[in-house]
């Protein structure tokens, strides 16, 4: 009998060998026709390359010498305004200064200010280009310029009718992941999946992908718990008319499926539509631009497919390949002369670049500056690489470059804890720079603390802080709301709301509260006296709070090393550059899953960012909490 249930284990596992084998080759083969599909896609549009720039269009008198300030290339992508285009703009290209100088351009033929659309993919990116804009052109525009999210927030709000609301209120990745505490902590939900992968899973559907598809084996234990905490979040959303950015985008994407007239209006009022980093939209924001430009508007589209870099943030890699399938009758221009770097770094970008299995073919070409080789070095262990770093930084100092002219970048933030370190005992300054513009734990919890001041019933203000209080996870805020909680901390900090006090005694409060929060750690408030010593104290919570972030945001010295993750420093340049931990599972990093492909485009970012000296630095092993890594990077052999 034994036997019998033996051989039929061994019959269901060869069953599900097959199905799971059939099942692969079926997604291979998927693979291998939308290969082919974007190769087809690419190959067609390279052929309607724009070789010749229209002269006629630089003989008139205009107030801005066009001729003079752009090379061939950048003219090409001047001249040419009627029709649809996608210019491939490699690093150090002058990309940003073409796109500016094009908007001139458009606006010295005459057409008018409010029928040009400019979209880029951040707020940072569209205040500098709005300013450059004006510089140029001596005087104030009214050109739209901004984000896709902040674009239909705009749209929204202006037709607030037809979109049948009543007001609009937005809220941040930071609000997202306190409402996901909320509900997680009202519903007594158990998860062992953090607040920032909650966030990721629901960017995934929302984008149209299968809940099974990106959840870990781990975590489709959690299903059901995931699924109705995603239930709740959306009903809260509801409930409260409150609109993330995915949310923005789709209200306005259904709008203009639906709504035809609407449809109509934005493609008669945008007439001349600009995108930069197109590599980095989503399929949805693709589909916007689609409808707006429609099949006879006027559109630019200037990107990188080199640069394509934020897949994890649901930026689809295709939309730049397909580009010749969205508009059949489009052209394509590139801009391939590099002028940040040297001609051993340009060349070695050439080479990453080659190992690329899609893209455009684009060649960067330098200028013909000449300077030194990548240096590819080795370590017997991470403190001499991370010594050999500071040593440099040092020395290169020294001979008068500056430090804010060098950058370390990483691929992992934990295989630089050591130096950075490193870089504090030898008194070299650094300014730490991740993804977001990250403050430090004290300054976070003392705005937190003054937030919950401001607004006392403000549950995601509460959830904030909870977040600090030990053993918290049995505390519920509607028990505190409702003055049923005895937790002593939290006895204290309602004590502090309650109370009527002076600004400059509530201050002095919520220091004391913090040190009685946190008492694991030694808590540092120079930044915070430093910048209250700034502050005129004779204003109200809510001013105080404002001056406060004014002061935060003040850049006090530009000249500091980077410390930057890959992700952060495109866009950016830098004399020197340092790239440690180049081993495998680092970079390219095992978390990235079958991904190598980004992973490269990763690597090319992070070493075109050099304009003279390129360091690529591994140890003979790391190790840390996500493993053992002893492999010279396979990047290294490029």
């Amino acid at each position: 009998m034994w036997g019998i249930f033996k051989k039929r284990d061994r019959e269901k596992a060869v069953d599900e060998d097959r199905i799971f084998t059939r099942k692969i080759d079926k997604e291979n083969l998927l693979k291998k026709d939308l290969k082919r599909e974007l190769e087809r896609n690419i190959k067609n549009l390279e052929k309607r390359e724009v070789k010749e720039i229209d002269t006629s269009l630089l003989n008139k008198n205009y107030k801005i010498d066009y001729k003079n300030s752009l090379n061939e290339e950048q003219l090409k992508a001047l001249t040419s305004i009627e029709g649809q285009y996608l210019v491939i703009a490699g690093a150090g290209s002058g990309k940003t200064r073409t796109i500016i100088y094009r908007t001139a351009f458009l606006l010295e033929q005459g057409i008018k200010e409010e029928e040009i659309l400019m979209v880029t993919f951040t707020r940072k990116a569209a205040d500098e280009m709005k300013s450059r804009l004006e510089d140029l052109l001596e005087r104030d525009i009214k050109v739209e310029i901004g984000t896709f999210h902040s674009f239909c927030m705009k749209l929204m709000r202006k037709n607030r009718k037809l979109f049948n609301l009543e007001k609009i209120v937005v809220i941040d990745e930071k609000e997202k992941k306190s409402i996901i505490g909320v509900i997680i902590r009202e519903k007594r939900l158990k998860l062992e999946i953090g607040k920032e992968r909650v966030l990721n899973i629901i960017e995934g559907l929302e984008k149209g992908k299968n809940i099974d598809d990106i959840l870990t084996e781990k975590e489709k234990e959690y299903k059901e718990p995931l699924e109705n905490l995603i239930r709740d979040y959306k009903k809260y959303k509801k409930i409260n008319r409150l609109f993330d950015f995915n949310d923005l985008i789709d209200k306005v994407l259904i709008k203009l499926k639906s709504d035809i007239d609407f449809r109509r209006y934005l493609q008669k009022k945008y007439r001349y539509i600009i995108v930069d980093e197109y590599q980095d939209t989503d399929k949805k924001q693709r589909d916007i631009l689609k409808m707006i430009c429609g099949k006879d508007g006027n559109l630019m589209v200037v990107g990188d497919d080199y640069q394509s870099i934020y897949g994890f943030r649901g930026a689809e890699f295709e939309n730049i390949l397909r580009f010749n399938e969205d508009f059949p009758n489009s052209y394509l221009i590139k801009l391939e002369k590099n002028y940040r770097s040297t001609e051993e770094i340009v060349e070695y970008s050439n080479k990453i670049a080659s190992k690329f299995h899609l893209k455009y073919n684009k060649i960067a070409k330098s200028t013909g500056r000449r300077g030194g080789k990548p240096n590819i070095l080795k370590f017997k262990d991470e403190n001499l690489q991370n010594r050999f770093i500071v040593e440099k930084i040092l020395k290169f100092q020294k001979n008068g470059i500056k430090y804010g002219d060098m950058a370390i970048i990483y691929r992992d933030r934990y295989s630089v804890i050591k130096l950075e370190k490193l870089l504090l005992e030898n008194s070299i300054p650094y300014e730490k720079k991740i993804d977001n513009n990250v403050q430090e734990f004290e300054v976070k919890l003392y705005l937190k603390l003054l937030n919950l001041k401001r607004e006392p019933k403000n549950i995601l203000y509460w959830e904030d802080i909870l977040e600090y209080i030990p053993k918290n996870n049995k505390i519920s805020i509607f028990d505190i709301l409702d003055g049923k909680e005895k937790n002593s901390k939290i006895l204290k900090i309602c004590k502090w709301l309650e109370n009527d006090y002076t600004l400059e005694e509530s201050l002095k409060i919520s220091i004391n509260l913090m040190e009685d929060i946190i008492q694991d750690r030694v808590l540092k408030f120079e930044k915070i006296f430093d910048i209250n010593s700034k502050i005129n104290l004779n204003i109200n919570l809510e001013n105080y709070i404002k001056e406060f972030n004014r002061y935060l945001t003040k850049k006090d010295s530009n000249d500091k090393v980077a410390l930057i993750s890959v992700h952060s420093s495109k866009g950016l340049e830098w004399k020197v550059v340092f790239i440690p931990m180049m081993l495998e599972g680092i970079f390219p990093s095992s978390l990235s899953g079958e991904n190598l492909e980004e992973e490269k485009r990763l690597y090319y970012v992070a070493c075109s960012r050099s304009k003279e000296f390129l360091y690529l630095l591994y140890p003979e092993y790391f190790y840390e909490k996500l493993g053992y890594f002893n492999k010279k990077s396979s990047f290294l052999k490029f």
